[in-house]
């Protein structure tokens, strides 16, 4: 009696999560079910991509662009609701969707029209930080943020 008490204690406390699924197990007597938690749609798609695990930009996302040679043009940039950044002395350009990485290349090639050689970083100030959801027969439920490797 014990050993099932212990054992249904450790399956209670089980929990594998991954971005946008949450694995729970209901009993010491069954195999793990898969719960998918409903994916969010739209503005709300997963936030990081399989291109070498790469954060993806999404509207609402905004982050520091700095020149080290023409700090004039540093700027704070957020992603507007329709996936575009708006830059100074150079045209909008579609950020959504984009890796940091991917970005700055955008960002070099058009400053590059005027600059010469254009050195920048991106910093990120605000964007969706990966979650898991833990509902079910848990003792806190709710949302929790997912810090480190799980």
């Amino acid at each position: 009696m014990r050993a099932v008490k212990i054992l249904t204690i450790a399956w209670m406390a089980l929990i594998i999560l991954t971005p946008g699924r949450l694995i729970r197990a209901q009993d010491a007597t069954t195999s793990l079910p898969a719960t998918k938690v409903p994916e969010p749609a739209g503005a709300n798609a997963p936030t990081f991509s399989h291109r070498s695990a790469r954060y993806v930009l999404r509207p609402g996302d905004s982050f520091d662009l700095a020149f080290d040679y023409t700090p004039e043009l540093n700027q704070t940039v957020t992603v507007q609701p329709d996936g575009f950044i708006n830059l100074r002395e150079v045209h909008d350009i579609r950020a959504s969707g984009l890796t940091t990485p991917e970005l700055m290349d955008a960002i070099r090639a058009d400053y590059a029209k005027i600059l010469t050689n254009p050195v920048i970083s991106i910093t990120m100030k605000e964007f969706d930080k990966p979650y898991f959801i833990a509902d079910g027969q848990v003792a806190k439920p709710g949302k929790y943020d997912l810090r480190g490797d799980t």
